[in-house]
């Protein structure tokens, strides 16, 4: 059946299955033999939807062909419909007229009672509560503005003094309290922010002897210069794709569509959550359902939901609304006699990375507050700035005049031991450490969590499938019944013996039996699992179980079957 695929159905086959493409298949035969074992098949029916799950369930109940007209409880038309998404996504297998499940799918399903007719389509929620679309839009912008400047604050903070993680590369008891409080923030939620800039690419894990650290990556330096709106949409992509912890992307995307176009502004509560959820995936719901609470909740401070709505700008595909409701960046901060600075407003990337080497952060609110102490001038200092580099640098950025304690501090930095030599420009303003370390990465899951499996690109799927076209060679139809022409269509005795499993079709086995001797019969097979072969003779009907390595040839003899 998949050799006599369009190259386009097996290509969306492997991106809806991409276990079945990894590692890359050679042959049709492999892709097939993947696509019938039970742990692929129950993969693939954690992602049918509560209709397509009660016709996969009906199918496997058939011992022989079956077809639309089979399928009570629902009319011909959907169920023809719900048989040929079932039949592409390899559970059923041959024409519409005459289709089989695979052997795996009625091991999975067959035992379990089956449920009432399901919708034919999706929960609606039309009665839901509705948002002012113009309303959602501010308090959202309000929280993405927040997660761009805490991020920030974050990452300029591990520049000059590394995050420690524990050796199970989350953050230590303490380090998660110190960021909670340098971000204002729950230390729950401070640590989701530290999982969202990693994921996000803007910081990575170092070694630096025997602990692992977290320091900006040469992502973050390109992250600086991009407007507001740009960075926002960047933390939301980190998030949605690469912090599982609150979710699968498809998850994410399956229940954001649930609340229709923003402009409808539907608020949804949990419970409408879960009835969307139990039709989407019913199989997974009560996993599901945890994750979305999670999920959730987050959505609303990274900002792609307000007031309980989803945005307008919310998934990142058009940030114009987003863009109008963010502020303008700033250069200029206010320095007080309390040796304080005061940001109102975002800086720009100068100026922030100045402020960040010149001064550390002392409290995140409506406004940026950084602290002059004499240990972040020395670190200034030692990283190559002149006191009068930073004299300057603090005249330019000041609307108030610099105060005269803050010129005493600077002034002691002459009369300190001369700084070591650094290779950093006074103006980059990053450690030497961070600047050496700029290309190193770990994978974005040390602190977010393992993905869920593989996953396939269209690009990846059209590859694969052109080299199995190259692979296979002249096209041989199913209903070709020569037995050289059979040959070619089977790789290995074993490949060929998982396909008559499925199929119930005679195949003749050669094999080596206990003393090394070759023999031959004809059986039919029943199962290849735990190295063995199961099998019935097919004239004395006797049991056969077979090791593996004792068969050397099978070749299936087209059009006779039990």
């Amino acid at each position: 059946m998949l050799r006599d695929s369009e190259d386009a159905a097996v290509r969306d086959l492997l991106v809806a299955r991409p276990d079945l493409g990894v590692p890359k298949p050679a042959t049709f035969s492999q892709v097939a033999s993947r696509a019938t074992t039970r742990e692929s098949v129950r993969d693939v029916l954690d992602t049918l939807d509560a209709l397509d799950l009660w016709v996969a369930q009906r199918a496997s109940a058939f011992a022989g062909a079956l077809s639309a007209a089979d399928i009570d409880g629902v009319d011909r038309e959907t169920a023809a419909a719900a048989l040929e998404r079932l039949r592409r996504l390899a559970l059923l297998w041959g024409d519409a007229d005459a289709l089989r499940p695979v052997r795996a799918l009625a091991t999975e399903l067959g035992q379990a009672p089956l449920g009432p007719t399901p919708d034919v389509d999706p929960p609606s929620f039309e009665g839901a509560v509705r948002q002012e679309p113009d309303r959602v839009d501010k308090v959202a912008a309000g929280s993405a503005f927040e997660l761009v400047r805490r991020i920030e604050v974050l990452a300029e903070r591990t520049d000059h003094t590394p995050i420690r993680l524990r050796h199970d590369g989350g953050l230590a008891h303490r380090e998660a309290r110190v960021v909670g409080s340098l971000l204002d923030l729950p230390v729950g939620i401070a640590v989701q922010h530290a999982q969202i800039a990693q994921a996000a690419g803007l910081i990575g894990v170092v070694p630096q002897g025997r602990t692992d650290t977290l320091l900006p990556t040469a992502g973050f330096d390109t992250w600086q210069g991009l407007r507001l709106a740009e960075q926002w949409a960047w933390l939301a992509r980190g998030w949605m794709t690469g912090h599982p912890a609150s979710g699968t992307p498809a998850l994410k995307a399956l229940c954001f569509r649930a609340f229709g176009p923003p402009s409808d502004g539907r608020v949804l509560e949990p419970s409408d959550i879960q009835r969307w959820l139990a039709w989407n995936v019913p199989r997974l719901l009560e996993e599901s359902t945890r994750r979305a609470a999670t999920m959730f909740a987050q959505a609303s401070w990274v900002g792609i939901t307000g007031l309980g709505a989803l945005a307008s700008f919310g998934l990142g595909v058009d940030l114009s609304a987003l863009e109008r409701l963010l502020p303008e960046r700033a250069e200029t901060v206010l320095v007080q006699n309390d040796l304080t600075a005061i940001a109102p407003g975002p800086l720009t990337p100068d100026a922030a990375r100045e402020l960040g080497a010149l001064a550390d952060v002392e409290s995140r609110g409506g406004a940026t507050v950084y602290r002059f102490t004499i240990e972040s001038l020395r670190r200034a200092h030692s990283m190559g700035w002149s006191s009068g580099e930073i004299a300057a640098a603090l005249t330019s950025r000041s609307v108030t005049p610099i105060p005269q304690p803050l010129r005493y501090l600077i002034g002691d930095l002459d009369r300190a031991d001369a700084p070591a030599t650094s290779t950093v420009h006074p103006q980059v303003g990053r450690t030497w450490s961070a600047i050496h370390h700029r290309g190193v990465r770990a994978p974005v899951t040390a602190l977010a969590g393992a993905g869920d499996g593989p996953k396939m690109d269209v690009e990846t799927a059209t590859h694969i499938v052109t080299e199995l076209r190259h692979a296979a060679g002249p096209e041989v139809r199913p209903e070709t019944s020569d037995l050289t022409a059979a040959e070619g269509m089977a790789d290995s005795p074993l490949e060929t013996l998982r396909e008559a499993v499925e199929t119930g079709e005679l195949v003749w086995v050669g094999y080596l039996d206990t003393r090394g001797e070759p023999g031959e019969r004809l059986v039919y097979a029943s199962a290849v699992e735990d190295g063995r072969v199961t099998a019935r003779d097919s004239r004395t009907s006797e049991r056969l179980s077979v090791p593996v390595h004792r068969i050397t040839a099978a070749h299936i003899i087209r059009g006779a079957s039990v």
